[in-house]
This record gives structure tokens, C-alpha cells and sequence, in this order.
């Protein structure tokens, strides 16, 4: 990862704990069981030259995990991942590696493509 991309990186994931603060303290004013709480970034997991994988530190003691990816003229965007986003993660990188493992028979071997589309 570029130097800037990486101060880019540490400044956007500072801004969502402060964003994740807020919404934390708005959550806890309007429902009386919600817990504020002030989410202070933990860890900085670089996973590729444009995405990392950055850890909170709630201030209850838990931890929050954040998927961040950068996108040409948009910046850095984030995402909570849920369990249902991770079982579909899951299921996009089988599903990716057949592709791949098609397209490289296209490219490479010279598959001839049948002239009917499967519909799945």
C-alpha cells in the first residue's frame, strides 16, 4: 500500500469510530437498554495493496471487526460485515474460483463456448 493510500486509510478509519461513537450515544438517548459506547480503532490488518481489515476497540470491552476497500475516485468505503455477508463471502470465493478456473480454459486452452447460455 502507497503511503497516501495508508494516511488515507488511518484517517477514514478514525472518522468511522467517530461516526460509530455518535451513533452509539443517539442509539443509547432514544431506547434506555441501548449501551453508548466510544469505539477507539484497536488494529489495522492490511489484507492488499486497497483493502484492509481494521479492528475497534468498544469502550465495554468488545471489539468490533470493519472490512475497508478503496474504489478509484470514491475513496475508502467501509462495511460491519454480518454472519449472513460472511456466508455469502464464502460462497463468492467457490464460486470465483470457478470462474477463474473457466475463464483460464477460454483464454488459454481455446474452449470453444457453446453458442447456448445456461440459465442458472
Amino acid at each position: 500500500m502507497n503511503e497516501t493510500l495508508a494516511k488515507e486509510l488511518k484517517i477514514k478509519a478514525n472518522e468511522l469510530g467517530e461516526i460509530l461513537t455518535r451513533n452509539s450515544y443517539k442509539g443509547a438517548e432514544t431506547n434506555p437498554s441501548f449501551e453508548a459506547e466510544e469505539f477507539i480503532v484497536d488494529e489495522i490488518h492490511l489484507s492488499a495493496a486497497t483493502s484492509a481489515v481494521i479492528t475497534y476497540i468498544k469502550s465495554g470491552g468488545k471489539k468490533v471487526a470493519t472490512i475497508f476497500y478503496y474504489v478509484r475516485n470514491g475513496g475508502w468505503q467501509s462495511t460491519i460485515p454480518t454472519d449472513h455477508h460472511l456466508t455469502a463471502y464464502k460462497d463468492f470465493f467457490r464460486i470465483k474460483a470457478e470462474v477463474e478456473k473457466f475463464n483460464y480454459q477460454v483464454s488459454v486452452k481455446g474452449l470453444i463456448l457453446p453458442k447456448e447460455k445456461k440459465v442458472v
